[in-house]
């Protein structure tokens, strides 16, 4: 939550006293070495990305970190043809309603 997302050094204690959250990620974290290694310390690994030949939809939130947008942006240049979006509002904690109607119009 500090190192990757950028969060403020307090953020881990104040996810543990919020027993809702706090469980959501518990549920998750087996995932993180995973994310952590796809991500790659936001590292675009365009020559693999260009072999990407299907529609692809690239999307991010206008609020998301500068490395995230970054990255976001990176992805969007490096798979050609690719559509991008920017979800107005939100963070990389993008909202169910924001991205809806944009994959339903999309995969239309």
């Amino acid at each position: 939550m500090v190192k990757v997302v950028g969060g403020p050094v307090f953020l881990p204690l104040m996810m543990k006293l919020m027993p809702k959250v706090w469980k959501q990620l518990q549920g998750v974290a087996h995932t993180l070495p995973y994310d952590t290694e796809l991500m790659n310390g936001f590292v675009i690994p365009v020559e693999t990305l260009k072999k990407i030949t299907v529609p692809t939809l690239v999307m991010g939130g206008s609020k998301a970190k500068p490395n995230m947008a970054t990255a976001v942006q990176g992805v969007a240049d490096a798979v050609s043809g690719s559509e991008h979006k920017t979800l107005a509002g939100q963070t990389h904690q993008v909202k169910d309603e924001a991205i809806a109607p944009e994959l339903i119009a999309f995969f239309r």
